[in-house]
């Protein structure tokens, strides 16, 4: 539910061209999408117990925190101090 609601409100911003993000879900979480898959991973890890799940979700949860790491720095250069002033508030 928060992957879809994460998704529908950056489509909307970007559709709209309304720039940063700064409300709704995003107002709580700074990646509500890459949370989603990683509690959703996590709990087919529970289902179903074994090596190669565990493998798999250890370098999921890899490549979405370099991947919020990229996009951190792609936002930080296209939206400038809007983009500044939101990770502070999300962060207080």
């Amino acid at each position: 539910m928060a992957f879809c609601i994460g998704a529908a409100q950056v489509y909307y911003h970007k559709l709209t061209r309304k720039g940063v993000v700064a409300g709704g879900i995003y107002r709580v979480i700074r990646h509500p999408q890459y949370a989603s898959l990683v509690v959703c991973s996590f709990g087919l890890l529970l289902l179903w117990p074994r090596y190669i799940v565990l493998l798999s979700f250890v370098a999921m949860v890899f490549v979405n925190y370099f991947l919020a790491q990229y996009e951190a720095n792609e936002c930080e250069r296209k939206f400038g101090a809007s983009y500044g002033r939101w990770q502070c508030d999300l962060t207080v």
